[in-house]
């Protein structure tokens, strides 16, 4: 980032840096996925609660140490130098008076509202009240909470928020400006990011599994996850006639921009633990991903070759599976294939949806709690518990009470995760995220509980 400091300091103190991945462009001379430089404007993820504005850092905050805690900013391919346009009515949260409250929230219709926010005792500064204000506005009334903001502030002539220390918008990204107007800037400059040139983590990752799978498996069957900041892909296929996946775990990196990833083979067929690969690709460095990862593939198929597989069995019959079936709702006890040996339910509320499988060959419960985003489901809370040998065959063990305590352990994950009973205090507001969601999942853990017809304590 050196050059790009460089050519920051060059510029004066009242201006903003914004930074983007850009946008995808399709090129038409070929299959090349280009990216082309776009500033716009920030929508607001689920979890946020942000008005709808162009986000951008001031000069001084992004040549201090202090960046360095949002050191992912540095990997994006575009970094605009914007300054706000003369005229501009820029709302200074971190030096907001009471008395601006006050006459803010009397142009805006809000006068309860805010004597209401600034009676509670919090101990908020006003610019934190006033905008927390804002975000209790669209539960009280049910209104997009995104949309909120701007149609409020717009009301009382306000362009930009400015947040110069105080954490209001994110306790993360302490300084910050949000243009409200979206012609309220003008763009002095336009820099493509050394750093971020090179291919992706994600494009590394499917080529890698993809050479893998190609030479091992010939068909197969791509399908991926993400859980918190890992993400999995895997290759099912057949090798032997017998189910093979292939896995590769990455991580995405909180610093620098190395590649890290594990990758293996598994399969309810091997009688034995085969090693796992790691492969890691310093940015900027060339990766021959076709000969480095067909010597892997070399190597896997020689540990399966002297690996032992399981011959096959017709069926699985086990009276604790057809213990489980009932409790799912099965009216007639599937039949279970080795292959798969598994019984499945999946049930969906909104934006959670439950997995729930039981492995006969593994003799385990695997539960998941995921969320969805963008029409992409990724965990939100999941849990495994493992059902002794000599039980699991004695015919008087009932089920029900393995069942009970997977969705306990899921009810303690919920409480040790987002802590639903949690109070927001000063200007941590990232706290009500947490605990509303915290709720949330709890009320979807009340109504799978309904379904399997289960008390969990």
């Amino acid at each position: 980032m050196g050059s790009v400091f460089d050519t920051l300091k060059r510029y004066p103190d009242n201006v903003y840096v914004h930074f983007t991945k850009g946008v995808s462009n399709k090129s038409g001379t070929s299959d090349k996925i280009l990216q082309q430089p776009k500033i716009g404007m920030k929508i607001g993820m689920q979890s946020h609660c942000d008005p709808i504005a162009i986000y951008a850092f001031p000069k001084q905050y992004v040549l201090s140490p202090q960046f360095s805690d949002n050191s992912h900013f540095y990997r994006m391919e575009y970094i605009y130098i914007i300054q706000p346009k003369s005229g501009q009515n820029i709302l200074n949260l971190s030096k907001m008076t009471e008395i601006q409250g006050y006459n803010l929230s009397q142009q805006m219709g809000l006068e309860d509202e805010w004597l209401s926010t600034r009676s509670d005792g919090n101990g908020r500064i006003p610019g934190s009240a006033f905008y927390e204000m804002l975000k209790q506005i669209f539960k009280k009334r049910g209104l997009n909470k995104n949309f909120i903001y701007n149609q409020y502030l717009r009301k009382a002539g306000i362009d930009a928020l400015l947040d110069n220390g105080s954490g209001i918008f994110h306790q993360n990204e302490k300084y910050q400006i949000a243009f409200i107007n979206p012609n309220g800037y003008q763009i002095l400059d336009l820099i493509e990011n050394p750093i971020a040139r090179g291919i992706s983590h994600k494009k590394i990752a499917y080529k890698i599994i993809n050479t893998i799978a190609s030479e091992i498996l010939g068909k197969y069957t791509i399908s991926s996850n993400k859980h918190y900041h890992q993400f999995n892909v895997y290759a099912n296929g057949q090798y032997k006639n017998k189910p093979i996946n292939i896995y590769l775990y990455y991580y995405y990196e909180g610093t620098g921009s190395t590649f890290h990833a594990k990758v293996g083979l598994s399969s309810h067929y091997l009688t034995n633990n085969l090693p796992s690969f790691d492969i890691t690709v310093p940015h900027g460095k060339e990766f021959d991903v076709n000969k480095e990862c067909k010597l892997i593939a070399i190597a896997m198929q020689n540990e399966l070759e002297k690996s032992s597989l399981r011959p096959s069995k017709k069926r699985i019959v086990a009276n604790f599976s057809n213990k489980i079936a009932k409790i799912l709702g099965y009216t007639k006890m599937p039949a279970l294939d080795e292959e798969t040996a598994t019984l499945t339910r999946h049930y969906k509320k909104g934006k959670f949806r439950f997995n729930f499988r039981y492995s006969a060959i593994n003799k385990e419960y695997n539960l998941s709690v995921l969320i969805e985003t963008k029409g992409l489901y990724s965990a939100v809370i999941d849990g495994k518990i493992n059902i002794p040998e000599d039980e699991i065959k004695d015919p008087k063990v009932l089920a029900e009470p393995y069942l009970e305590k997977a969705l306990d352990d899921l009810k303690e994950r919920i409480y040790m995760l987002y802590n639903p009973n949690r109070e927001t205090h000063g200007d941590k507001m990232y706290a009500f995220d947490y605990a509303e969601k915290g709720r949330q999942l709890l009320d979807f853990l009340e109504f799978i509980k309904n379904k399997f017809a289960i008390t969990v304590s």
